[in-house]
C-alpha cells in the first residue's frame, strides 16, 4: 500500500514539474521585444525609445498579444502618437509610428488582418508627402513588409501569400534598455518619454522646455520643405489608398482621416497652397469624403483650421493640447 502511493505522489510531483518547466519555457521563450509588448498591455508603462525599428517591431507584438477587439484603432506618424484613449472616447490601441510612412500603415493593417483583430473605428492621419514616391516594400530589406504586401492582396481580391510570421528574430535590441523591466507611474521620469497601456505616447516636459532650441532650425527645415514643390502623387498609393477606403466600408469600419498642417511661417513663405502635391491630395481627401463617406479633420494649410505658431512645438509637430484642440475624434 505504501509503494503504491509513494509511486503515485511520484507521478504526480513528476507531471507537475512538467508544467512547471513547459510555462516556465512559454515564458522565456518570448522574445525581449515581445515581453515589452505584453508588458504594456499589462498595464506597465515602458519608456519610449527614439528608433523606429523598435516602434515597428513593439508594435507588431502588441498586435500580435492584443485582445481581438478593439474599439478604435490609431495608426500614423508622430503627429497622433500623443492620443490615448480618453482622448477618443473608446477603448483604443495606438499603432503610430514615429517617422512613419505610408508603407507602415499598410504593414500594420496587414498585421490587424492577420491576427484577425477587430476593430469598430481607424484613425488615420496623411501627412503632406505621404503619397508621393511609393513604391511597395521588399519584404528582403523589412520583414514587415510581408504583412503589407498581404493586406494590399486583400484589399484587391488576390491570392494571398503569407507574411513573415517569425519577424522577431530579426529585431537588433537597443542598448542600454532592459525591455522586459516593468515601470509604475510612481516611477517615471518627467523628462523622459513613456508608453501608455494603450501604446499612446506620454510626452516629455521637455517638448516644452525645448521649443527654442528646436524653433531656431526653421530656416534649415525651411530650405529642406521647399523640394516639396516638385513632388507628386503616386498612382499607386492613390488606388492603394480609395482600395483601402472600400475595405473599411465593407467591414463597417468607421474611418477618420487627418490632415497635417505644417507651421504657419514655413506653409507661408514657401507658399505652399501653390505645391501640387497640396492640391493633389486635398482633392484625394474630398474624393473620399463624397463618394466614400469618410470623415475628415484638419488641413494642410494652418490658417484653415485657425493654427498659429505658438500651437507648434519644433518646425513640424503641434503640441499634444493643441492638436486635441483642433481635431475631434468622437
Amino acid at each position: 500500500m505504501v509503494k503504491i502511493l509513494s509511486k503515485k505522489i511520484f507521478i504526480i510531483i513528476f507531471l507537475l514539474s512538467l508544467v512547471f518547466s513547459f510555462t516556465s519555457f512559454a515564458v522565456s521563450s518570448k522574445t525581449a521585444i515581445e515581453q515589452n509588448a505584453i508588458n504594456i498591455l499589462n498595464g506597465s508603462y515602458a519608456p519610449y525609445i527614439f528608433n523606429k525599428d523598435h516602434q515597428l517591431y513593439l508594435k507588431a507584438n502588441a498586435i500580435k498579444n492584443s485582445n481581438k477587439s478593439i474599439h478604435t484603432v490609431i495608426i500614423g506618424s508622430s503627429h497622433l502618437q500623443s492620443l490615448f484613449t480618453k482622448d477618443v472616447g473608446t477603448n483604443c490601441i495606438n499603432l503610430s509610428i514615429g517617422g512613419g510612412t505610408f508603407q507602415d500603415k499598410l504593414n500594420t493593417l496587414g498585421l490587424l488582418e492577420y491576427y484577425k483583430v477587430k476593430y469598430n473605428r481607424v484613425i488615420m492621419d496623411f501627412t503632406m508627402v505621404e503619397l508621393c514616391n511609393f513604391i511597395i516594400g521588399d519584404s528582403k530589406t523589412n520583414p514587415l513588409n510581408s504583412f503589407g504586401k498581404y493586406f494590399i492582396e486583400v484589399i484587391k481580391n488576390k491570392k494571398k501569400s503569407k507574411p513573415i510570421i517569425d519577424f522577431n528574430k530579426y529585431y537588433k535590441n537597443v542598448d542600454g534598455y532592459d525591455l522586459t523591466r516593468k515601470y509604475n507611474e510612481e516611477e517615471l521620469d518627467k523628462n523622459l518619454f513613456y508608453y501608455r497601456q494603450d501604446f499612446s505616447t506620454l510626452y516629455s516636459n521637455l517638448v516644452y522646455i525645448n521649443r527654442e532650441a528646436h524653433m531656431s532650425k526653421i530656416d534649415e527645415i525651411m530650405e529642406s520643405e521647399a523640394n516639396i514643390a516638385k513632388f507628386k502623387i503616386s498612382k499607386e498609393a492613390k488606388y492603394i489608398v480609395i482600395d483601402m477606403i472600400k475595405y473599411f466600408n465593407n467591414n463597417n469600419i468607421k474611418v477618420n482621416l487627418m490632415m497635417i498642417p505644417k507651421p504657419p511661417d514655413i506653409f507661408d513663405k514657401l507658399e505652399m497652397y501653390k505645391f501640387p502635391v497640396v492640391r493633389e491630395m486635398t482633392e484625394l481627401f474630398i474624393n473620399l469624403v463624397v463618394n466614400y463617406g469618410c470623415r475628415i479633420e484638419g488641413a494642410y494649410d494652418p490658417h484653415f483650421i485657425g493654427a498659429t505658431m505658438e500651437d507648434f512645438y519644433d518646425c513640424y509637430h503641434m503640441y499634444p493640447e493643441s492638436f486635441k484642440k483642433f481635431y475631434k475624434f468622437d
